[in-house]
């Protein structure tokens, strides 16, 4: 079962109906999420949604302390998007507003041997819808980057916590392969 938190996303039934496709899964927002509960839980990962909350602002530090929490958990973890922004924020990393995209990007990939993007091929193209950065907290690795954000992906030097700054659930074929690897 994976646990899908939800950080406010207006499409986060295109994430769940990516997930279905591989394992079943719970929805909580974030806000509602009993971290005690979600331990002592059978889940076998966490997918942190996307969403619409701005840096600085009440909801986004409140949201930010739930990630610190959930972060300490030994199931394997993958933030997209937004929660790609506040896993990394979390760790350590500088998050700042960037140029507004929302188109397909081209990225590459810098290490094919992630499981995260087992089977694909060194460039690939996902939609990406932000305005924001997020440094490489020391902790972590670069997986892969575009001309248009450096950090694209990123994983945990000994923890399975992956980031994503794209949106694997709205990019196709491919997209839906990052899903089923990380599932």
């Amino acid at each position: 079962m994976i646990q899908v938190v939800d950080i406010g996303y207006p499409q986060i039934y295109q994430l769940t109906d990516t997930i279905d496709l591989y394992e079943d899964y719970i929805v909580t927002p974030i806000f509602d999420l009993d971290i005690e509960k979600l331990f002592a839980s059978s889940v076998s990962g966490i997918i942190i949604s996307h969403g619409s909350l701005l840096p600085n602002s009440s909801p986004y530090e409140r949201a930010l302390e739930s990630i610190k929490e959930i972060i300490k958990s030994p199931i394997p973890i993958l933030g997209i998007g937004l929660g790609h922004h506040l896993i990394g924020q979390s760790c350590g990393a500088q998050v700042a507003t960037t140029q507004y995209y929302n188109d397909v990007v081209d990225i590459s990939i810098l290490d094919s041997e992630s499981p995260l993007f087992n089977r694909l091929p060194e460039e690939i193209s996902m939609v990406v819808d932000s305005a924001l950065s997020t440094s490489i907290p020391s902790d972590f690795i670069l997986l892969a980057t575009s001309d248009s954000n450096i950090n694209e992906s990123m994983k945990h030097r000994n923890k399975a916590i992956y980031g994503v700054q794209f949106l694997p659930e709205r990019s196709g074929n491919l997209g839906a392969l990052i899903i089923e690897n990380f599932v």
